[in-house]
């Protein structure tokens, strides 16, 4: 499945269906461009702009460059959100869905139907991360040094603070939450307490917390890792939290067996989280094979097998699920124990979870 193309015509009427995702529009227009369609001014990465989402008069916004390419907006005086792709521009500036704001770029610089046909290019050969709609929360937070008891509570799942740092988790002492239009609500959290910064979002994990160990303004489109991914490779795995997905990147990483046949290690924000179209479908499309892996209980399963046939969909048997066997997982009056990578490294060690490896994938 693909986002709908509909020529954008006055009067609100549609014409000349075309199928074309946003890495496809990608490949006939640039980056730059679709920024340049926006601001109404030429695209440079050494001036300054006034932002055209909210009230401004002095140019201090800029433009910056990820390693992957992608471009994004710089805007450090808005206070919901400062890093934006040029889509996400789009579709903020003018209300509407990914689909429409496909529509004003193509009907913006005249591309018809026959320019739209997918030609993989070296210099586009993958999509880029786009990002949904701000949401009305911002969360901001103030960074802690790692202590001792940091160490020792990640050391345990075989994390190491540079693995912490590479990945954007840092410890925090301090969370203020912005709603729009409501007063700053800021709150010392539990320790210890971690976040994990999207840039444009960020997901505060307080482990020991029996209220509110998730704090987050992500959306299903904040996959973690996804933008470190290689451009196509032959497995990528999913898992269902940060935890396991850097369990999983430092267990495949280490095994030379398994290495070579892994390529990436993504997760979502929860087991229930099925991220937009376009990001399953680029996947779907770079990855021959699609693993899910989840946690081995009944909530697990199921959401594994959901997930399983929306893949399945896009393209036929590209997906699969593995889990921890169930001969391993233990059953207490606390519920299933063992059921996840994170917590089988934590008890039974990285030689054992290593022989689960090697039995399942």
């Amino acid at each position: 499945m693909t986002v709908t193309l509909l020529n954008y015509l006055p009067m609100y009427q549609y014409e000349d269906h075309v199928d074309i995702s946003p890495e496809q529009l990608l490949q006939k227009v640039t980056q730059e461009q679709i920024f340049e369609f926006i601001l109404g001014l030429p695209f440079s990465f050494t001036d300054r702009y006034i932002s055209p989402l909210r009230i401004d008069t002095k140019p201090g916004c800029r433009f910056e460059q990820r390693e992957d390419g992608t471009i994004l907006f710089v805007d450090f005086g808005d206070p919901f959100k400062t890093h934006r792709t040029c889509f996400a521009m789009v579709m903020e500036k003018h209300e509407v869905t990914l689909t429409r704001a496909i529509n004003m770029i193509v009907q913006y610089y005249k591309l018809s139907g026959d320019k739209m046909d997918y030609e993989p290019t070296p210099d586009h050969p993958l999509p880029l991360y786009l990002e949904a709609p701000t949401n009305n929360t911002k969360i901001t937070y103030t960074k802690a040094m790692y202590s001792r008891r940091d160490k020792k509570f990640w050391n345990q799942f075989c994390i190491s603070e540079d693995d912490l740092l590479e990945d954007k988790v840092f410890v925090t002492s301090r969370v203020t939450i912005h709603k729009r239009g409501g007063k700053p609500f800021t709150f010392r959290p539990a320790t210890p307490c971690y976040v994990i910064d999207f840039i444009d979002a960020v997901k505060i994990y307080q482990p020991y917390s029996t209220k509110y160990k998730w704090i987050t303004n992500c959306d299903s489109e904040h996959v973690g890792n996804f933008d470190n991914l290689p451009p196509e490779g032959r497995e990528v795995m999913i898992a269902s939290g940060y935890k396991d997905h850097r369990v999983l990147r430092n267990m495949l990483g280490a095994s030379s067996k398994i290495g070579r046949e892994r390529t990436g290690v993504v997760w979502f924000q929860n087991e229930g989280c099925i991220p937009a179209m376009y990001i399953l479908e680029s996947l779907a499309k770079r990855f021959d094979v699609i693993t899910i892996f989840y946690d081995s209980d009944l909530a697990g399963v199921r959401a594994a097998r959901k997930l399983q046939k929306v893949f399945n969909a896009i393209r036929s048997n590209c997906c699969r699920m593995v889990f921890i066997p169930r001969s391993q997982v233990i059953y207490n009056r606390y519920g299933y124990y063992l059921k996840d990578p994170g917590m089988y490294v934590h008890k039974e060690g990285r030689q054992e979870f290593s022989k689960i490896l090697n039995q399942i994938l």
